[in-house]
């Protein structure tokens, strides 16, 4: 045998996979779940390989395990398995090894222990929102959905109506992020909504986020916004608009449901009501539900 394809102990050996898989798969998707992968050596013909948590595992091993499985097997051989571990759960204790990396038992309680429902629904704002919901503002370009979501959350960080008309039951600080507005026209417009309530703007709880990019398609950029919502304690978040948030293909269901599945769990850790901004599809058939009409998934 030799040494450049079949010896496990040779140090550019995932260098040479990686050089592989960088011609299976897109450029964008080999940036953002392969080149945070490192190289943890090999036990017998089992490749080790660290990613950096739980959920970037899970989506690199539903979305991508074909081309990393193929490149394995040219690169080191048609033997040889792959074993993904993630760095943030090896540390922990009492879970199982398995051929997937570690695996923690899922939590269970009995079911009189389950949380006692206060009451049958509660609304964030009313007829519009529930508390603690996620959710979508679709509808057609221009047709005010941004501003709808800004007025929402002006209405919650101030307790007064939404529009004017629809009452909000739970108050609180807002989170924000609008990608596709500059600053100053951020700025402005939640001032505007604020003047039109004689609300006191500098003491408005409307945090925005102001980074460049939010990529939540990437593990990295989703324990960062976890991050901001435990620090700040938002009870509404605005994310405006999806498109702007990913680069996966709206119209895989598996992609999509990964990216809801994420935000579910970031409300259900956190508490937070998420509302995603986003478009309706052209030349919409009037038959079915309005949500059938979102562009891309039918997940969403």
């Amino acid at each position: 045998m030799s040494e450049d394809k079949h010896n496990p102990a040779s140090a550019d050996l995932w260098t040479r996979v990686l050089d592989r898989i960088a011609k299976i798969v897109s450029p964008g998707s080999f940036d953002t779940w392969f080149r945070p992968v490192t190289f943890a050596g090999c036990e017998g013909s089992t490749m080790l390989l660290n990613v950096p948590n739980e959920n970037f595992r899970k989506w690199l091993l539903d979305n991508f395990s074909e081309p990393l499985r193929q490149a394995v097997a040219e690169i080191a051989g048609p033997h040889f398995t792959v074993r993904l571990s993630a760095e943030s759960s090896r540390e922990q204790n009492g879970g199982k090894q398995t051929g997937n990396g570690t695996i923690t038992p899922l939590p269970v309680v009995r079911a009189s222990a389950l949380e006692a429902p206060v009451q049958q629904q509660t609304w964030l704002v009313e007829r519009l929102w529930t508390s603690r919901a996620v959710g979508v503002i679709g509808g057609s370009p221009k047709c005010g959905k941004s501003w709808l979501a800004l007025d929402m959350a002006v209405s919650i960080a101030s307790r007064t109506p939404c529009l004017g008309t629809f009452p909000v039951h739970v108050s609180g600080p807002v989170l924000l992020y609008a990608a596709e507005d500059s600053a100053a026209a951020l700025r402005a417009r939640l001032e505007t909504l604020a003047q039109i309530r004689q609300l006191d703007f500098p003491s408005l709880d409307v945090q925005v986020i102001t980074a460049e990019t939010l990529r939540l398609d990437r593990a990295n950029d989703q324990d960062r916004l976890e991050a901001t919502v435990r620090i700040h304690h938002p009870v509404f978040l605005v994310l405006d608009p999806l498109v702007r948030i990913h680069a996966i293909d709206e119209n895989v269901a598996g992609q999509i449901a990964a990216l809801l599945g994420y935000l579910r769990m970031l409300q259900r850790q956190t508490g937070v009501a998420v509302a995603l901004v986003h478009h309706v599809r052209k030349n919409v058939s009037p038959t079915g539900g309005a949500g059938y009409s979102l562009r891309g998934s039918s997940d969403l």
